[in-house]
């Protein structure tokens, strides 16, 4: 018998899928009229209704009023190393505040921790009035250890009305941050104590739940797992179009499969997983699968299809092309291709319990599977 609430749900999952992303890149996420992440861990959660407008590229999201988002730092942001760049639409004039200060993003062990100065923190803010009373950026951070471990790395506003690119990057082992605007470094300090932990979530636009909202527009949100290069981070700045989240030339036939699926109304339940029209048995939801393509150079289109509680199904594809060096191409007639269906499991956003059986029964010979 179907419950009501199943009757009810005529809604489709909200979806992304990436193939072979790049190694470096932790999250990704283009804010196409959802906060749903084309690459990273764990899902985003919101409050609120999230407002997008006209991005840098396609859509943007715009941090305003009271809606707010977060993202899970885990399998997202290595505090150790990485960088954090994104679009940042300037506004012609930032909402005013008592205390001068606005987040592009914050990340806090203890956000209400004032007396202790903050232990733990993770912030890039903008200062309306710096000691020479003119605005400012500052790439704040304090260690475990509070005040005596705070550190600010600022430079003055010089972001005219209009996009921008923004970007940090830092390591803790040398103790180093810097900061980039427009993909030109404008500060960078060496010998500083970074957090080790700055708590579980990254928010966008404010400090803490509640807090007072930066009011501008960002899009093309990345995390990389290292400190990239000045010249890494200026080639981002130069793109012309939004960071891609797939590898569509492969020269390996192995794919690592980045499938990231949100539900209004319940989690995921079930996926599928598809080559040229051709899809597998149900699966349960894990947030990456690893996968094979036949060993013959070809095109060929890779689809996810996720089903969520009342099975609405929405399925995502990519197409790539393998080119494999001749000597494998050459080894294809006597190889059997096996088909890793599961890999890591996806924590969903409800109650989701976890898979049961064999972890590994989904493996399946490719010719098998697919009718090859």
């Amino acid at each position: 018998m179907t419950s009501p609430q199943r009757e009810a749900d005529s809604t489709p999952p909200i979806a992304t899928l990436a193939v072979n992303p790049a190694a470096a890149v932790r999250l990704l996420v283009p804010f196409e009229n959802t906060p749903l992440q084309t690459v990273g861990g764990g899902f985003p959660v919101t409050d609120g209704e999230l407002r997008y407008e006209e991005g840098r590229y396609g859509q943007g999201l715009r941090l305003s009023g009271g809606a707010e988002l977060v993202f899970p730092l885990k399998e997202n942001l290595e505090l150790k190393t990485g960088t954090l760049s994104m679009w940042l639409k300037v506004p012609e004039r930032y909402p005013t505040t008592s205390s001068g200060r606005l987040y592009l993003f914050a990340a806090s062990a203890s956000p209400e921790n004032s007396e202790a100065g903050y232990p733990g923190t993770f912030a890039l803010r903008r200062e309306a009035s710096g000691p020479d009373g003119q605005p400012r950026w500052n790439f704040w951070t304090v260690g475990q250890a509070g005040e005596n471990e705070r550190h600010d790395l600022v430079a003055p506003d010089t972001l005219a009305a209009g996009w921008h690119h923004v970007a940090i990057s830092w390591d803790a082992a040398r103790g180093e941050k810097a900061l980039f605007f427009d993909g030109q470094e404008v500060a960078r300090a060496s010998g500083v104590r970074l957090p080790a932990d700055a708590g579980a979530l990254l928010h966008m636009g404010r400090f803490a739940p509640g807090g007072a909202a930066l009011g501008a527009t960002i899009d093309d949100l990345a995390i990389h797992g290292r400190a990239l290069t000045g010249d890494e981070v200026a080639a981002l700045a130069q793109r012309t179009e939004a960071l891609p989240g797939s590898t569509t030339l492969l020269h390996s036939p192995e794919l690592l499969l980045d499938s990231n699926a949100i539900d209004a109304n319940g989690g995921i339940v079930a996926v599928q997983l598809g080559r040229d029209g051709m899809f597998t048995d149900p699966q349960p939801y894990y947030d990456a699968y690893r996968w094979a393509l036949p060993l013959a150079s070809g095109t060929y289109t890779i689809a996810v299809r996720y089903f969520d509680r009342a099975s609405n199904a929405t399925t995502v594809s990519q197409t790539v092309t393998l080119d494999l060096p001749p000597a494998d191409a050459e080894a294809a007639a006597s190889t059997r291709v096996y088909l890793p269906l599961v890999s890591k499991p996806q924590t969903d956003q409800t109650d989701q319990a976890e898979p049961t059986g064999d972890p590994l029964r989904g493996w399946r010979l490719a010719y098998e599977l697919l009718g090859r």
